[in-house]
């Protein structure tokens, strides 16, 4: 094979020109693409990194609201059971409270009934003592006790105080209305009558009555004044006394 040196010499220059023409039409607008290309990767992986620092940067503070919210619900449920627990004890309290108002006030309301029973028990007695008294007393009457409660009442005429003469003086009336369970012997009228006129300082009129219901003794009435020593009336005042007697211990012992 002969070598043609003027074919060689034009294949290089149209090597040249070709290598000339392709790197001024297609290689360096390659280069600028890629270059574009890398350029806008990179702007791109910039802006995705940027993109995760700030997801990062929200996921931390979206994990630390989480954390103090779950911080502020256990001190919320920690204050929750401190008020619940407080609000128990109060109520048990209250509870506790009006329990023991309601046993105080049933033991009043026990001890007030024991109370009356033991005043209707003990008014019962009483009443029961009296008629006994009274049913004794009667039979035991006579002339002999009713002579002594009467010559009784004479003595206390003739020591009463000047109190009493003073007050029986002041009433405008001078009748006196004698009450016995058996007319008064002379003797007995003329003494009673005299030391009647002595302690009033002045004459007065009797007027006798016969009164079974005194069962033994005598009874005065002057005015609104009320003398006697007999049987009925000193039954009566023990019998009206024995129930403040009663209360007043009540009272005390209260």
């Amino acid at each position: 094979m002969t070598l043609n040196w003027s074919t060689l010499v034009l294949e290089m220059i149209n090597f040249v020109v070709l290598m000339w023409l392709l790197r001024h039409f297609l290689y360096r607008p390659v280069q600028q693409l890629l270059a574009r290309r890398q350029a806008e990767i990179a702007q791109t992986l910039l802006q995705a990194e940027q993109q995760q620092q700030q997801a990062e940067i929200l996921r931390q503070d979206y994990q630390s609201q989480i954390s103090a919210w779950q911080l502020q619900q256990q001190q919320d449920k920690a204050e929750l059971q401190i008020e619940l627990e407080k609000r128990r004890k109060e109520a048990l309290t209250q509870l506790q409270q009006s329990l023991q108002a309601a046993r105080e006030k049933d033991q009043v309301l026990i001890t007030r009934q024991r109370q009356q029973q033991r005043q209707q028990d003990q008014q019962q007695a009483l009443d029961n003592g009296c008629r006994f008294a009274s049913q004794l007393l009667q039979l035991c009457s006579g002339p002999e006790l009713e002579q002594r409660l009467i010559e009784l009442l004479i003595r206390e005429l003739g020591s009463a105080p000047e109190t009493l003469s003073l007050a029986l003086r002041r009433e405008s009336s001078r009748e006196i209305h004698i009450e016995t369970t058996q007319p008064l012997s002379q003797s007995t009228r003329e003494t009673l009558q005299q030391q009647l006129e002595t302690l009033l300082q002045g004459p007065v009129s009797a007027v006798e009555m016969i009164t079974a219901q005194l069962v033994a003794g005598i009874r005065l009435t002057l005015g609104g004044h009320v003398l006697g020593a007999n049987i009925e009336d000193e039954l009566n005042a023990f019998a009206s006394i024995s129930p403040h007697l009663q209360q007043q211990e009540h009272a005390d012992a209260g």
